[in-house]
């Protein structure tokens, strides 16, 4: 799975494969009492536009067996300061 998340001006975007805990790393929070920060930032345009063309790059990567993925490792993108991180996740 190639998952991707956006609010306001920020993205991230990772790759999961079966067997990987990703999902529990980046939502290890009690559903309950959790709201998206996007409801206070909305959502411009682009944002989603960039979050999925690096989601649609990662699922190339994976049917062409080349490049290196995301897998394990998130890249968080802030567009209004322009820096990409990539951070492993373990």
């Amino acid at each position: 799975m190639v998952y991707g998340a956006i609010a306001g001006w920020y993205a991230q975007v990772t790759t999961i494969f079966p067997g990987d805990d990703t999902l529990n790393k980046i939502y290890n929070v009690d559903k309950r009492t959790a709201k998206g920060i996007e409801k206070e930032m909305g959502n411009p345009s682009f944002t989603p536009a960039l979050a999925a063309s690096i989601e649609v790059s990662e699922v190339i990567k994976i049917l062409l067996g080349r490049g290196e993925l995301l897998r394990k490792k998130m890249v968080f993108i802030d567009l209004l300061s322009t820096e990409y991180d990539i951070v492993p996740l373990g």
